[in-house]
């Protein structure tokens, strides 16, 4: 996402990562040596390198001596890594969401509640009727809900998958396919409503101009009837669908359309959205997943406590940008 200021969190954090900052000098240490530790690995994995390289030159063939040495070698060299680099790496993640992005949330967010492990649950996923196209497998991380100004939120990483299966003359083959890979969230809606209304990228008349558009017309969508609103570059970008479609303009105002054309344009990929069960969902393409660390940032600067910051500030940005917190559609 865009990280320029756009959230009224941005207020705060900088006097909460100048906190942090001074809390820093112990995991600091941890990711200092984990870079050592990684960067001995493959010092050492090249000098392995080039001694089996002098060997396979001195023997000029590859014998069963020389196949058993290079078996041991690679198997020996993941083992190394594993112990060595891979398990201190994954205990430096492990604190560095407990002690920076727990309480980041702690500061930024009123009622934080966080699980590093968890993600939204399945049954918000298939509520949202976001992604009609069944999945096989799913995966996820960094469940996150709180609240912010008046508006109660709940985000975190999700992936959904489906498979097929091609059968050849070689046996079975199983590929997978992503349906959705980004941040999943919902938020309180601000107002009872009784039907459901969607708000989905706009592909088909994208790529097929007023074909697609005729096609939307005349056979719609499984989630209900197409509906138009005043707005023609929000139509140019979005395609509305909804099981009521008086409610759904109420919905979906003018005021609406420039916010969702706003909240694209900050977040700078595909945004789908659902109106259901008096909840606001989203869905935001984003492979590259909340809360990583880099291991190339010194934790003892205000600049990079700022970085891991941005994520939340960004999800706090989508209530901002869309009013959530405004209360202009009843519910207190």
């Amino acid at each position: 996402m865009n990280s320029e200021a756009y959230s009224s969190a941005d207020q705060s954090v900088d006097s909460i990562c100048q906190s942090l900052v001074t809390q820093m000098q112990s995991l600091e240490d941890d990711r200092l040596r984990v870079r050592r530790r990684t960067r001995n690995f493959w010092l050492i994995t090249l000098l392995i390198v080039a001694l089996t390289g002098l060997f396979l030159f001195w023997y000029a063939t590859v014998d069963l001596f020389m196949g058993i040495l290079i078996g041991v070698c690679l198997i020996g060299t993941c083992i190394f890594y594993f112990f060595y680099v891979n398990v201190p790496r994954n205990n430096f993640k492990q604190k560095f969401k407990e002690n920076v992005i727990r309480k980041l949330l702690q500061g930024i967010l009123q009622q934080p509640d966080y699980k590093p492990d968890n993600y939204v649950s399945l049954s918000e996923y298939n509520q949202s009727q976001l992604f009609t196209q069944g999945y096989d497998r799913h995966s996820g991380a960094n469940y996150v809900s709180g609240v912010t100004g008046k508006t109660a939120i709940t985000f975190s990483e999700l992936h959904t998958e489906y498979k097929t299966v091609t059968h050849t003359k070689n046996g079975t083959r199983t590929t997978w396919h992503t349906i959705f890979q980004g941040v999943f969230m919902y938020a309180d809606s601000n107002k009872n409503f009784a039907g459901r209304t969607y708000i989905l990228p706009d592909v088909s008349e994208r790529f097929l101009g007023s074909f697609g558009k005729w096609l939307q017309r005349n056979i719609g969508d499984l989630r209900g009837k197409i509906v138009y609103l005043e707005n023609p570059e929000f139509e140019k970008q979005f395609a509305v669908y909804a099981t009521d479609p008086v409610e759904a303009r109420y919905l979906i105002t003018p005021q609406m359309q420039e916010r969702m054309l706003a909240l694209k344009k900050y977040v700078g990929v595909p945004v789908f959205a659902s109106f259901v069960n008096n909840k606001l969902y989203l869905a935001i393409n984003n492979t590259n997943g909340l809360f990583v660390p880099d291991m190339g940032l010194s934790l003892l600067k205000v600049e990079t406590i700022r970085y891991y910051a941005r994520d939340i500030v960004d999800i706090i940005a989508i209530v901002d940008i869309l009013e959530l917190n405004v209360r202009i559609w009843g519910r207190q």
